[in-house]
């Protein structure tokens, strides 16, 4: 789950001088009206996102991919464009070996929506709204 922030932006003629984090919008708000009534600047008001790693990976361990079947595999893999001939036996093969492409298959795809996942939620990922 992703935990909701505000941002207040502060610029200067120099551009930005600091970005606060508040929990709640009205905080913000409030933060940003005083600082820019006080002559601090201009002070924007972003809504944002926290995102932690130990929730990416929290998110992994309930990946699950569905189980096998001819029709999944055909989907996966065309086999109408094997040559004439060569089909059935390609189905003959996918549905004999199942249990193993499917093992091979859950382990790739789990490397790469770690990968994918871990990427994403990288601690050094730049939030810019």
């Amino acid at each position: 789950m992703q935990e909701k922030l505000w941002v207040v932006i502060q610029q200067d003629c120099n551009g930005i001088a600091s970005v606060l984090a508040f929990d709640f919008e009205s905080d913000a708000q409030n933060f940003a009206q005083e600082m820019t009534a006080a002559g601090n600047g201009t002070n924007t008001v972003v809504e944002t996102t926290v995102n932690r790693r130990h929730e990416a990976e929290a998110a992994i361990a309930h990946v699950e991919l569905p189980e096998f079947n001819t029709e999944c595999i055909e989907c996966l893999i065309d086999i109408s464009e094997l040559p004439e001939g060569k089909q059935d036996a390609a189905a003959k093969y996918l549905e004999e070996h199942r249990s193993e492409l499917q093992k091979d298959a859950e382990k790739m795809v789990d490397k790469y929506i770690k990968k994918a996942v871990t990427d994403f939620f990288a601690e050094d990922r730049i939030i810019l709204g």
